[in-house]
């Protein structure tokens, strides 16, 4: 993105957004609970009621990043010299998906998407992209999207269990189990810890 790294910008916007992100969602899968008679979700994730829940944490958040954003961001011939401004706005598009904000979560993914092509953020924006597509039910886009990131040379190989899951997703979701079984197992081999890979491998 550049070498200028404002003082305190990382640690004291775009890092504390993130955990707050990360913190609150880790509570919300905590007290998540598991219908075990029926197929468990792919991922766990909130709905219309329970994304309340995570309401203000994620308002917290999204100010945090707006902030960092506002006072630091430098552009130059549109290029981007300040570290972190990517990723802060990677983490409002997070918040605003957890609050079923969708319409501005895909615009936040796409912006990053498309903004820092050399930054590997934007192959974390894209599979979230993926991500919004599906709960807004256009499964044509998510893996239009899927595609094109996965095909991408520079893909970066943490984001393999993400993606897995999300294809798993993605055909769950229209029915399609052969498919989904596919990518689940693929899932489970790349799942990242081992609580994900006997959750998936119960699913």
């Amino acid at each position: 993105i550049g070498d200028v790294d404002c003082c305190g910008t990382r640690f004291n916007g775009y890092f504390n957004a993130k955990e707050k992100v990360k913190e609150s969602m880790a509570t919300f899968e905590e007290s998540y609970e598991e219908d075990y008679t029926r197929l468990l979700p792919v991922f766990i994730q909130t709905n219309e009621q329970s994304a309340q829940t995570v309401l203000a944490d994620m308002d917290v958040a999204i100010e945090k990043c707006s902030k960092v954003i506002n006072r630091h961001s430098i552009e130059k011939r549109n290029d981007e010299y300040v570290k972190w401004i990517d990723e802060c706005y990677f983490v409002i598009g997070q918040a605003n998906y957890h609050k079923m904000e969708f319409a501005q979560s895909k615009q936040f993914f796409e912006f990053v998407s498309k903004k820092y092509k050399d930054q590997e953020t934007k192959y974390d924006a894209m599979v979230w992209l993926a991500r919004t597509y599906i709960r807004q039910e256009n499964y044509m886009q998510a893996e239009r999207i899927l595609r094109l990131a996965e095909g991408d040379e520079g893909f970066p190989e943490r984001l393999l269990p993400e993606l897995r899951k999300i294809y798993t997703d993605l055909y769950i979701q229209q029915k399609n189990y052969p498919l989904s079984s596919i990518d689940l197992k693929l899932a489970v081999q790349h799942a990242a810890n081992k609580n994900d890979r006997s959750r998936l491998t119960f699913l």
